[in-house]
């Protein structure tokens, strides 16, 4: 049995133009399988190496998962995201310490089809200066959970440590199936259409603004209008993800590689000379390295 055990951040220095680890993540697990915690580290510590006891804890986050999903979840990760971008709008400053993808990725990196998650992300050692205690400051909280029926799901979120924030739930309807046909998933305002091929493979993912009542989704509409989307390539080892906006022009690259099933590294990619993202001569700025542990 493999769990991943840790990701290295790699970056490229636009000063020096060499790339060096910017960071590390952490994860731990209450029994074999059961997501915990997983602690981001954004220094070296004294001893100026990564990996030692001295490292610099930036924030972490604890994950507990409950039930099973009634509905297949395609990408847990962007629900969250999404979710959290009415905090992340409102109160930038509050929750700079948390990048938003970092958080959103955090608990998701370990779904597995579960009904429930609940999320806590603590930005703070609390007043005894220690962290991971009981008194570490919560910045804020996500559940997200596939309520009564089996075609939809909320991501609520309370932010207990910034001042001013109220609270907000976004609710999620989902509509199709897999096996070859579109899936949309739907929210007030946005549905983010899922094209899949007949071995259920993400082929393209298209976000859409639209003006109908997500809890009576009739299916696209004249007034739709596409943000954007992005173009799956699945490799032999690899799967590409080019982003374009709704002119076509490609906005950013990413790239997933795996070995036996596993992800060994996601890594960004910015333009290369002819400043056209997505071509051949883009070049990795920043690399996130997986590790697993055998049990």
């Amino acid at each position: 049995y493999y769990r991943l055990k840790e990701v290295t951040r790699l970056t490229l220095n636009p000063g020096s133009g060499i790339v060096e680890q910017s960071a590390r993540l952490t994860f731990s697990y209450k029994g074999t399988s059961d997501p915990d915690r997983v602690v981001f580290y954004n220094g070296k510590g004294a001893d100026s190496a990564w990996g030692g006891t001295d490292d610099t804890v930036g924030y972490y986050v604890v994950c507990a998962y409950s039930g099973k999903a009634k509905a297949e979840v395609l990408d847990l990760e962007s629900e969250i995201r999404a979710g959290l971008h009415a905090l992340y709008t409102a109160f930038p400053a509050a929750v700079a310490a948390v990048r938003q993808d970092d958080a959103a990725r955090a608990c998701a990196v370990n779904y597995n089809k579960q009904g429930r998650l609940d999320m806590k992300v603590y930005s703070g050692p609390g007043t005894n200066g220690v962290w991971l205690d009981a008194d570490d400051t919560l910045l804020y909280t996500v559940t997200w959970q596939q309520p009564v029926t089996v075609a939809d799901a909320s991501v609520q979120v309370a932010a207990p440590g910034v001042a001013g924030f109220a609270g907000s739930t976004l609710v999620h309807y989902y509509y199709g199936s897999g096996g070859g046909a579109v899936i949309d998933l739907v929210r007030t305002g946005l549905y983010t259409r899922y094209n899949v091929d007949t071995a259920n493979r993400l082929t393209r993912l298209t976000n859409v603004s639209h003006t109908s009542a997500p809890e009576t989704w009739p299916g696209p509409q004249f007034d739709d209008i596409r943000l954007d989307y992005t173009e799956y390539e699945y490799l032999t080892s690899a799967v590409r993800k080019c982003t374009r906006n709704n002119a076509g022009t490609p906005l950013r690259l990413s790239r997933d590689t795996y070995a036996d099933g596993f992800l060994q590294q996601r890594q960004t990619l910015n333009t290369g000379i002819d400043a056209v993202a997505c071509s051949a001569d883009d070049l990795v700025s920043a690399t996130d390295a997986h590790l697993y542990e055998s049990l």
